[in-house]
This record gives C-alpha cells, sequence and structure tokens, in this order.
C-alpha cells in the first residue's frame, strides 16, 4: 500500500491524495483535488478544493486551500475561504480565513486574519438616511 492513494473517506471527493496513517511524509504537496492527511505531514500542502486532516492526522507548516478541515492536529499557517476545527481539533496556527467555525471541544491557538482580497470596488454609494431622520426632516419643513 502507497502513501498516496485514491480513498474516500471523509471527503466527497472521487479521487483524492491521501496520506495513510502511519506514514510519516515531509516536503511539498500540490493537489486539484481533495487532500486528507491521517498520517504525519511536515511541510506546504495546497488544494484546489479542500484539505482534511483526521483525527488521527498531524501537520506542520502551511496550508493552503478553499475549505480546510481539522479533526487531528495542526501547527503552522492556514490560508483558506473557510476553516473548520473539529471537536477533537487542536491548532497552533496563524489563520488567514473569511470563516473560522469551532466545534465545541475544539482547541485554537494562535491569531485569526482576515483573507485579503486583491479586488477593489471602485463604486461609491451614498449613505441612505434611515426612516426617522426622512420623518424628521418631512416634518420640519
Amino acid at each position: 500500500m502507497g502513501i498516496f492513494h485514491k480513498q474516500n473517506n471523509l471527503g466527497n471527493d472521487k479521487q483524492m491524495t491521501t496520506i495513510s496513517a502511519n506514514t510519516e511524509c515531509q516536503g511539498t504537496l500540490d493537489s486539484h483535488n481533495t487532500i486528507q492527511i491521517d498520517g504525519i505531514f511536515e511541510g506546504k500542502a495546497t488544494s484546489k478544493t479542500r484539505i482534511i486532516i483526521s483525527e488521527n492526522g498531524t501537520v506542520t507548516g502551511d496550508v493552503h486551500a478553499e475549505e480546510i478541515y481539522v479533526y487531528g492536529k495542526l501547527e503552522g499557517q492556514i490560508y483558506a475561504e473557510k476553516v473548520l476545527i473539529g471537536e477533537k481539533g487542536h491548532v497552533n496556527a496563524t489563520i488567514h480565513s473569511e470563516y473560522l467555525v469551532i466545534m465545541e471541544g475544539g482547541q485554537y491557538v494562535g491569531e485569526k486574519k482576515e483573507k485579503s482580497h486583491s479586488t477593489t470596488n471602485n463604486t461609491l454609494t451614498k449613505p441612505q438616511p434611515n426612516l426617522s431622520e426622512q420623518n424628521l426632516s418631512s416634518t420640519q419643513k
């Protein structure tokens, strides 16, 4: 059995990269599909979709994905749109994310930063007065 194989456990993808339990791996991992870590990984992991760290999984390093689910242990940097720390998840990291959910029992130590957006909105809108200001203005005339 290799350390990378197709498996359908926690994720819904038909093709998934998995670091199996009782396996240690170091380096850079880059995938268009879901990455599931059941063993120990040290380095940088990037997925176009999601990264799942199972209850037995441990990651030290940077993880980048649209969605990151931590049910095991992670120490490092997280870059994602959505981060979920499960009931048994332990995270010691700086999280760069739009959304962060910590389930009851999940542990988080670190700093939370909003994910930066490169797009800017050049259209300015005029603030609208609230209803009470409109009523006050019309009665004073």
